[in-house]
């Protein structure tokens, strides 16, 4: 659906027209068997085509067409419509036009005729829309354009073949039904977008630090030169605030009719939202917001689609719900609870009335679950301003939307489930194959093909079995409906641009691992007007570029200028360490001594950054062992977010030394610890594991050179973890922090190289008298 507010005109399709509802509507399948239920429809659409082209050959008086084109134009309370589509059958006989619309259902037929005219009003809707506009269109294909016509919907029961015809009737009525319900929101929305174009709004500082008003100027120029601006800033630069500063502008000054911003954590989300309210001016005419939180967040029943009723039976007024500038996720809750409305469902309903969507990668970057922006009534990536945050995790995060896993034990569980439901059917055995080959594949490095090619023909089986018949989902566990939607959802993997791997991470589990999303990336960024990636970590900008799958002289490229963060820091690389993995053993009492060393110089307390959770349990103990009294915290995995800020802010208090994980929340996604801590401690770069699935990323970059595919496979990512964090302890102006790189690898030129300039000058400690001189200056 295209809207232009401006000039009153509306293009859509004849099933947009027709669906179009204020919020949630029922839907004819659930998103676990839509693709099967595509699928499905087309070959029993091919069947009933065949079935009357056999019944009008020879017939001199009738003639059928199929998929007959149609495109008619409207006049509408002053808004002209275009709508398209095609009609499944338009049959021409003596007595003039039979329009019919064929749909499959998964229920027995024949139902009651009111129970159709219930549940399937938007097929009746779909009818009457192509009914209403044949004539318009220039009429059926041989017949006069005056010629009478009369409607039909098809319901094909999708498992048995059975069929049941039901006349369309008061088709105008039904038509012009759907035109009011659309114009009314569009009336509505171009009321509120002509009340922002002069909006007011707060800004983002009550007093810009050195740097942000220079760089938000050269960043509006940026923006004007290519389509796409990678924005580097530092952590506590202020990036959020400038970024919506210019959103808010260029949505005030009408470049664009929506914004999006896309950050790969919740706390992003949360400062985003944050950022808002605060910047909105409180006057009715400004902008409003909506977080898009995931089904989970939503509780029971997000999705339930028994529960879906449009708004329009209710007394929801979803503008009125923007009163505060946005719907909160409890009071969406509350209010689907109190009108017996999915709760997911309707947030996506109330998307609409926003101007600002904050949201996961996902709702864009996923093929999974991009529908949920991209399907939304007026959405036009040419007219949205994107912008991505925190944009160093895009790449591998759109590479697990192009991935899938599969453990062996839920496979057999869930063919055991399908084989008592549905014992004729050979699906369960499929799935045991597909077991069992998760179970035969060998860990090694790299995979063997044979090993890949006898586990993707188990897979294919299983899917192409899917094809021909979904399960009922009403008759199966949430985990079957999930593990069968993964398995269907593994044909996007196919496509000739995936460069994927299989390979088992543990004995049981299978991974088909996309190595290089940059395509994908790409093809989606095509159509947006604007986009804009914002990181502190986003050089080399040449290998951003080739993550994102972009052109570097397509590109503009711009560093904050924050001239405060000038000698907030003193670097040292402690080069009598080795910490790769082969030599850590030994180096790992000479690290427990460092941090012990570190603490008592320096002060306590200190935060130590470490690869993995195991390097810091190691040292954990060392250290106690050296010193019983010391105090180290080292958090639980799988803290939540409010169980993270806890752990900080205790930690802070009673504690010698923070042991966090690299690349973890606390060393990317909570900043509680600038201005907090005055030393710290980099236990080695933090290169990713070397395992099957590195290696093949590395073979995929061999064309970079040896040594080229090598530094941007391990050392961009690992030093990327170790730059975030570090950034991360200098938020504001007068914060300082002394920072001990505690490996030799820092000192060679490779890595010294990516160590984020505002480190610099990094001195190098070779000797114990060296570092005791870095410590007591």
């Amino acid at each position: 659906m295209r809207i232009d507010f401006s000039d009153r005109t509306v293009t859509l399709a004849a099933t947009e027209l027709a669906t179009f509802r204020a919020g949630p509507a029922p839907r004819g399948a659930t998103t676990f068997e839509g693709r099967w239920r595509a699928e499905a429809g087309q070959q029993w659409h091919r069947a009933l085509r065949d079935r009357l082209t056999a019944e009008v050959s020879g017939d001199d008086e009738r003639s059928a067409a199929f998929e007959v084109p149609l495109e008619g134009r409207r006049t509408h309370r002053t808004w002209r419509f275009t709508v398209q589509g095609r009609i499944d059958q338009v049959v021409r006989g003596p007595r003039g036009i039979l329009v019919r619309e064929v749909k499959t259902v998964r229920r027995a037929l024949p139902l009651p005729a009111d129970d159709i005219e219930a549940d399937y009003g938007e097929y009746l809707d779909q009818a009457a829309v192509y009914t209403v506009l044949l004539p318009a269109a220039g009429g059926a294909p041989g017949s006069p354009r005056d010629a009478p016509v009369e409607t039909e919907l098809v319901l094909v029961d999708i498992d048995h073949g059975l069929t049941q015809v039901h006349p369309v009737r008061e088709c105008a009525a039904r038509f012009e039904a759907c035109l009011n319900r659309l114009t009314d929101f569009l009336e509505a929305r171009r009321a509120h977008t002509a009340r922002i174009r002069g909006m007011d709004f707060r800004p983002p500082f009550a007093e810009p630090r050195p740097g942000q008003e220079t760089t938000a100027a050269r960043l509006r120029e940026a923006l004007d030169r290519a389509p796409v601006t990678l924005f580097e800033a530092p952590t506590g630069f202020g990036k959020t605030g400038v970024a919506l500063q210019l959103a808010l502008a260029r949505l005030r000054d009408g470049l664009v009719d929506r914004v999006v911003y896309l950050t790969g954590k919740s706390t992003g989300q949360l400062q985003v939202c944050k950022q808002l309210a605060a910047m909105r001016s409180g006057d009715a005419d400004t902008f409003n917001y909506l977080q898009m939180r995931s089904r989970l967040e939503h509780g029971p029943g997000a999705t339930a689609p028994e529960l879906c009723r449009a708004v329009d039976e209710t007394d929801i007024n979803p503008p009125g719900l923007f009163h505060a500038g946005t719907v909160d996720l409890a009071a969406t809750i509350r209010l689907a609870d109190l009108h017996q409305l999915p709760p997911y469902e309707l947030t996506r309903a109330l998307l609409r009335w926003a101007d600002i969507w904050v949201a996961d990668y996902n709702y864009i970057f996923s093929p999974r679950h991009a529908g949920v922006f991209l399907a939304q009534p007026g959405f036009d990536p040419r007219r949205t301003f994107l912008v991505v945050d925190e944009a160093h995790n895009l790449p591998g995060r759109a590479a697990d939307a192009w991935s899938a896993a599969f453990a062996a034990d839920a496979l057999h569980f869930v063919a055991g489930e399908l084989a008592a439901a549905f014992p004729l059917t050979r699906l369960p055995d499929l799935l045991d194959e597909l077991a069992r080959e998760c179970e035969r594949f060998p860990r090694q490095t790299p995979p063997p093909p044979d090993a890949a090619y006898a586990f993707t023909g188990a897979l294919e089986a299983a899917v192409d079995h899917l094809r021909g018949g979904f399960p009922p989902v009403e008759e199966i566990s949430d985990l079957a409906r999930e593990i069968l939607w993964d398995l269907l959802d593994t044909e996007r993997l196919r496509d000739h641009r995936a460069d994927t791997l299989v390979w088992a991470p543990a004995k049981g589990t299978i991974r088909i691992t996309c190595l290089d999303a940059a395509p994908f990336i790409a093809e989606t960024l095509r159509p947006f007007g604007h986009a804009l990636f914002m990181s502190a970590t986003l050089r080399p900008f040449d290998n951003a570029c080739r993550a994102l799958g972009l052109e570097p002289a397509q590109v503009s490229r711009l560093e904050a200028e924050a001239p405060w963060r000038e000698g907030s820091f003193d670097v040292a690389v402690d080069a009598r360490a080795d910490t790769s993995l082969r030599q850590r053993p030994l180096s790992q009492p000479l690290t427990a001594h460092t941090v012990l060393r570190l603490v008592n110089a320096l002060g306590a307390p200190a935060a130590v950054f470490f690869p993995s959770y195991k390097y810091a349990e190691d040292i954990a103990r060392l250290c106690q062992s050296f010193d019983p009294g010391f105090d180290i915290a080292l958090p639980h995995r799988g803290l939540s977010l409010a169980g993270q800020h806890e752990f900080i802010e205790e930690s802070l208090i009673r504690s010698h030394a923070l042991f966090l994980v690299l690349g973890t929340g606390f060393a990317e996604g909570i900043d509680l610890l600038g201005g907090r801590v005055g030393a710290a401690m980099v236990v080695g770069p933090a290169l990713p594991e070397v395992n099957a699935l590195q290696e093949a990323r590395r073979d995929a970059a061999r064309h970079l050179g040896r040594e080229s595919a090598f530094h941007h496979t391990y050392r961009i990512p690992g030093m990327t973890k170790v730059n975030q964090a570090v950034g991360r302890l200098v938020r504001t102006p007068g914060q300082r922090v002394r920072i001990l790189l505690h490996c030799r690898r820092f000192a060679e030129p490779a890595f010294h190289a990516l160590i984020d300039p505002a480190c610099a000058p990094v001195r190098v400690i070779r000797d114990d008298d060296a570092l005791a001189a870095w410590l007591h200056p």
